[in-house]
């Protein structure tokens, strides 16, 4: 399933998607199963969410990131008026938006959702 999260830094729209490559690469740069990170009950999902975990979802799953460093881009993110708790509720947006950590039926492929928490110029 490949569900869209659109989000904004200032006037310029982003988008996070994660997909198994993704998280398949974020594990790596973590040198961590993403089970062990998002496959977890709610207060330990929390305290996994960690600068770190913040930067491989960015560098592995916003696009037109380019080769922009994943710590300078959430660093802009605040910058132009979001928080690291924006930036954890849109990651964990993308990561629900996977469907891969809820049982059911997906979804149809190629919906996009939109983050309520945008960062303002």
């Amino acid at each position: 399933m490949k569900k869209v999260t659109d989000f904004k830094i200032g006037e310029k729209e982003y988008s996070l998607v994660l997909n198994n490559r993704g998280l398949a690469s974020m594990e790596r740069s973590l040198g961590r199963s993403i089970l062990s990170i998002f496959g977890v009950p709610p207060k330990e999902l929390i305290q996994n969410m960690t600068i770190d975990v913040l930067a491989a979802a960015a560098k592995y799953g916003v696009e037109k990131i380019g080769n922009e460093d994943p710590y300078d881009f959430i660093d802009r993110f605040c910058e132009e008026g979001g928080t690291i708790d924006d930036f954890t509720g849109i990651v964990l947006m993308a990561i629900s938006n996977t469907g891969l950590f809820t049982r059911g039926k997906a979804a149809k492929p190629a919906t996009r959702t939109r983050a309520k928490t945008t960062a303002k110029p």
